[in-house]
Parts: structure tokens; C-alpha cells; sequence
């Protein structure tokens, strides 16, 4: 919320659009606008669906509906995501809660620059992610639990919630489906699994029919089914190009930008140095699968656990992990399910549950690396909150109509387009056109006082990491 506060104006690579168009589907609950009502003059009702929008409207009901308030409940629901995390924390710490770890967790967070962004970004994306770590937990539970019927029903049960929230759930869905039914192949042909599995399949169906019962007898099956980008934009490529189109966005989301040669569009291109470091970076933190993890934590694992890597990979045992298979599933269907193509990267769609996942085991494993690695560990989170969090909240400090003087004749908006780039122009715009207000705008928090909170994290996380637990 203190860096709520700081922010005036969205900002950062190629992202546009997203925040005005939540907004616009909580107001959709709110005041009466048509059922054909085209958000952002684009998308139908059904091209999202509405359960987080929804949640959100109901808290802004009961304060004030402006976009202000629409902030506040999507920063406050989007870090409900921690508590699952902490949760995993604790299965992957022996089944223990401790202090240090937990310290460690949010120290990790708090620098890594996808949990920020999508923590403060008025969209659904963590929120979403909540109900796909709440159902990992669930499941784990379950099977430990063979004979419980309630935990996979309550973890089918939270991921059916999450494809309400998001359609990026859907991937998860299927892979979580595919362990079930791995784990119980041996009782197949028995009626008391497939009882066992109408009962789940019912009250996660029951959750669904909320909202697709609606939306079907209220536009139509094709209306409801096929509005969402991943289903329109498809048909733009025949069945040869759209596996090549999967191929490439796979390897386009694992391998950033840079190492390929690519470079951001001209009119993405800031002429400000600050704004050009800002994205240049943003582009890499938010939409490849490793750096949204944060730029050491693949590296700092491999090295910690190479000997039980190398073990398992000579035995074979990782290629029978049924959840090496599962985070292969997730990432390759978390990608196919993009209808689009992208040069920079799509991780950002479906995958941050995954990111999150690897954060949460490097800080189970902080208290067993060796001083090397903790050093490696603090130099890495700090680059990600200098290059990925510190840069990128104290551009967006800075507020359009604090720049509205650039607006005086289209030249003057031609420069500042030159200068800051497109996305971040076209969100300016927008804000001044829609008239909205950050929250930024209203506290008008001092400088000083972001950067010395920054500044707090560091000395903090020097600290935190040089305990031995």
C-alpha cells in the first residue's frame, strides 16, 4: 500500500489498456450499462470472466466507485496470494512455519519486480494465481490423504473459483487432472473412484454454472465461448501455423529478449535514458518464465541442488516426477493457450503461479545455502529492486497531469511520445481522457520518503540474509 500510494500513472513496455478496462467491467456491476457494452471498444462481457471484477465492485459499493477505491481492492485481493505461498512455504520446510523463513519469503517478494508489479496493476492476475496456489496446497493435502474426500473437492473446488477470476487457470486445471487421475490408475475400473470423482466434478461444475450458465442463456454458446482472445485470435493461423506459433511463443517466453536479437518496437522506444532502462528491463522481468522467478533464483537452485539434479537425471527419477511433468504441462499449455503471437514473451499470461512456486522453494532452501550462494542471493535481489522495482515506481511517480503541458498541440504530444514511449504515453492519455485518479495523485507522497522506504529493504535484506536461519 506504500507504494500504492506513490504510483500517479501506469507505465512500463508495452502495457496499455488492462487496468481501464477492469475498471470499466467492475463498473459494468455497478451502474446499468448495456449487455453489449464493448470495453475498451474491443471486447464483449464474456471475453473475461467476472468473478474478480465482481469482488471487486462489491468493496467499491460499499466505499466509493471511483478508480481510486477500484485500486485499493485490487492491491488488497491481489496479495491474498501470499498466504497459500506460506503455506507451500511450510510443506517445503518440513511441515514447518518459521519466522526466518517467512522473513526470507517477503524479503524475496518485495524485490522481485513481477510479484510488485502485479501486486499494484489493477488487473487479476495474483488474485487468479491465489486460487491456483490455495488449490496446490489442497491437492498435496489430498494426496497424503487418500481416503479424504473433502480436500480434492475443496482443491477443484478453489481452481474452478480461480478459472472464474481468470481463464489462465484452465492449464492448471487440465494438469492438476491428469496427476489425479495418475495417482489413482490403479482404481480405474472401480466404482468408488469414479463416485469420488463425480463429486468433485459436480461442486466444481455447480461454481462454473454461476457464471456460464448465465452468460449462455444471457449471449448464446458461441457468444460466451468464443469472445475470449485465445479463441479469436487463433483463427488467424491455419493448424501448421499455430503450432509453429505455440513453438516459437514457448521459446520466445523461456529466452528473453535480449539473448535473441530482438529489440522493442520504435514507438515502444523511450529517447529518456530512465524510461528506456525502465523498459528495456520491464520487458524482461515481466514475460520470461526464469527472470519473472527473479534474475539468480534458477541459477542459485541449480548450483545448491546440482548433486540431486545430476543424481536423479543418471537414475532417471526426474523423468518419472509426475511433477516434473506437471511443470512441463503447465508451462507448454500455459503458452499454447496465448491465440496471438509475441516476440517478447508470454510467460506473464498463465505462469506466474510458477514463478511464485520457485521463489516460495529458494526461501524454503535459504537456511541450507552455503555464504557464497546467500551473496549471490542479496546481489541478485538487489539488481531486481534497483533495475525491476525501485526504477520502475519512481518513474511512475510521476503523474500526466503533472506533464500536462506537453499536451498543449499534437507536436508537443508527438515529443512526449518520443521521449517516454508509446504505452506509457497512451496510458497518460487514457487517464486524463477517462478522468480518473490514482491514489498516488491524492496522498502525493514525497519522494524521499519512497526512496528511503527503498533504501529500508535494502539495509533489511543486508540484515535478514546474513542470519544463519
Amino acid at each position: 500500500m506504500w507504494i500504492l500510494a506513490y504510483v500517479k500513472a501506469y507505465s512500463g513496455g508495452r502495457w496499455a489498456g488492462d487496468w481501464i478496462e477492469h475498471f470499466e467491467r467492475a463498473i459494468f456491476f455497478l451502474k446499468p450499462l448495456p449487455l453489449d457494452y464493448s470495453f475498451l471498444e474491443l471486447y464483449g462481457f464474456t471475453a473475461r470472466p467476472p468473478m474478480g471484477n465482481a469482488l471487486y465492485a462489491c468493496f467499491m459499493a460499499m466505499t466509493q466507485p471511483d478508480f481510486t477505491h477500484f485500486q485499493i481492492a485490487c492491491t488488497s485481493l491481489n496479495l491474498l496470494v501470499f498466504f497459500p505461498a506460506v503455506l507451500l512455504l511450510k510443506r517445503f520446510h518440513g511441515g514447518r512455519i518459521l519466522a526466518g523463513a517467512v522473513a526470507v519469503l517477503v524479503l524475496c517478494l518485495m524485490c522481485n519486480p513481477m510479484f510488485m508489479q502485479n501486486a499494484i496493476y489493477a488487473w487479476t492476475r495474483h488474485l487468479c494465481a491465489f486460487y491456483i496456489l490455495l488449490g496446490l496446497h489442497l491437492f498435496l493435502r489430498s494426496r497424503e490423504q487418500p481416503e479424504s474426500l473433502l480436500l480434492p473437492v475443496l482443491s477443484f473446488a478453489s481452481l474452478a473459483a480461480g478459472l472464474l477470476v481468470h481463464y489462465s487457470v484452465g492449464p492448471f486445471i487440465l494438469t492438476f487432472l491428469a496427476v489425479y487421475f495418475f495417482d489413482y490408475r490403479d482404481q480405474l475400473l472401480r466404482l468408488h473412484f469414479w463416485r469420488k470423482v463425480f463429486v468433485i466434478g459436480s461442486i466444481s461444475a455447480v461454481i462454473l454454472l454461476l457464471w456460464f450458465g448465465w452468460a449462455v442463456l444471457t449471449y448464446g454458446v458461441s457468444g460466451t465461448f468464443l469472445s475470449n482472445t485465445a479463441v479469436t485470435d487463433v483463427r488467424q493461423y491455419s493448424t501448421g501455423g499455430n503450432v509453429i506459433k505455440i513453438l516459437l511463443n514457448l521459446f520466445n517466453s523461456l529466452v528473453p529478449y535480449p539473448l535473441r536479437g530482438v529489440s522493442l518496437p520504435v514507438e515502444y522506444n523511450a529517447s529518456d535514458l530512465l524510461y528506456y532502462i525502465r523498459d528495456y528491463f520491464f520487458s524482461i522481468y515481466q514475460v520470461s518464465l526464469f527472470p519473472m522467478m527473479g534474475m539468480v533464483t534458477v541459477p542459485v537452485l541449480l548450483i545448491h541442488y546440482r548433486k540431486v539434479i545430476w543424481d536423479s537425471l543418471r537414475s532417471g527419477s526426474a523423468l518419472r516426477s509426475v511433477w516434473v511433468w506437471w511443470c512441463f504441462a503447465s508451462v507448454v499449455l500455459g503458452i499454447a493457450v496465448h491465440g496471438g503471437y509475441d516476440a517478447f514473451g508470454l510467460a506473464h499470461i498463465c505462469l506466474q503461479p510458477l514463478a511464485l512456486l520457485a521463489v516460495v522453494f529458494l526461501s524454503a532452501s535459504y537456511a541450507s545455502l552455503t555464504p557464497r550462494l546467500r551473496a549471490l542471493l542479496f546481489t541478485g535481489l538487489v539488481v531486481d529492486l534497483l533495475l525491476g522495482v525501485a526504477l520502475h515506481y519512481d518513474l511512475m511517480g510521476t503523474g500526466p497531469r503533472e506533464l500536462l503541458f506537453l499536451f498543449a498541440d499534437s507536436e508537443s504530444f508527438e515529443q512526449l511520445r518520443a521521449a517516454v514511449g508509446y504505452a506509457t504515453t497512451a496510458n497518460f492519455q487514457a487517464q486524463l481522457m477517462k478522468e480518473l485518479y490514482l491514489l498516488g495523485e491524492f496522498i502525493q507522497l514525497p519522494q524521499g520518503i519512497f526512496r528511503s522506504g527503498l533504501l529500508g529493504i535494502l539495509l533489511i535484506a543486508g540484515w535478514r540474509l546474513r542470519k544463519p536461519d
